[in-house]
């Protein structure tokens, strides 16, 4: 998704110059669904207690 975001926000302007608002609309919306996954994968991985059972 970070590439797609980061290709919509090159190529739109370059081919379509008057819509250049709308392909950075669009890479942002990519960034916060890449994000989004991110935490949704990450977030139990990182607040359950350790396998090997040392503190912190």
């Amino acid at each position: 998704l970070i590439i797609v975001a980061a290709t919509m926000r090159v190529v739109i302007p370059l081919l379509w110059p008057a819509y250049t608002l709308h392909g950075w609309n669009l890479s942002a919306l990519a960034w916060i669904a890449a994000y989004g996954l991110f935490v949704w994968v990450y977030t139990p991985i990182l607040t359950r207690p350790r396998a090997d059972g040392r503190p912190g």
